[in-house]
């Protein structure tokens, strides 16, 4: 980036009072040459007038923005078969909002079904933070005790249930597995 002179910011939704402030609107208030989104635009947006790419299924977009993601069934798929491998078959979900964690969890849901494993009620996390990231993994081990690993629909879900798997201890740490897409 810095030979070719460009410059990379990140910047993520904020409140600032009552006042929601859209991190697209932000970086178009300052004038940037073009935006990749990698978390959900918030709204549907009209043209923004500058190259966007969209990265991964959102539940809104960017009029004539390009789009990249991942084959999602693809790697759930090989995520679930991973944990089966290390003798899990009481594999749990802990999902959150948008569009990604949609396509994860039709994934998680249709994987299961298709090797005939038992479902666990999957925990949804309403916040991508670190609270609710580790309150919906306690959530779910709670309601399913039998749940030897957890299949988490992000990164900071995973996160969060290692830190849950720590709260619940001695058995539950050592018994059950977190690993996310």
């Amino acid at each position: 980036m810095g030979p070719q002179g460009f410059h990379m910011a990140i910047r993520e939704h904020y409140g600032v009072g009552d006042r929601f402030v859209n991190a697209i609107d932000g970086f178009l208030d300052t004038q940037v040459d073009a935006l990749v989104i990698a978390a959900e635009p918030g709204h549907d947006f009209p043209d923004l007038g500058i190259p966007t790419v969209i990265e991964g299924t959102r539940l809104h977009s960017v009029a004539g923005c390009d789009h990249v993601s991942n084959d999602v069934n693809l790697g759930v798929g090989l995520a679930l078969r991973h944990l089966q491998s290390l003798g899990h078959r009481r594999i749990g979900h802990v999902t959150g909002l948008g569009g990604s964690a949609e396509g994860r969890l039709r994934a998680y849901l249709q994987f299961m079904e298709s090797v005939g494993e038992p479902l666990a009620t999957p925990a949804n996390a309403t916040r991508p933070t670190r609270t609710a990231a580790t309150w919906a993994p306690s959530e779910l081990l709670r309601r399913h005790p039998e749940v030897t690993a957890v299949f988490a629909a992000n990164d900071t879900m995973a996160l969060g249930a290692r830190a849950a798997l720590r709260e619940v201890g001695g058995r539950g740490a050592e018994r059950c597995r977190p690993g996310g897409l």
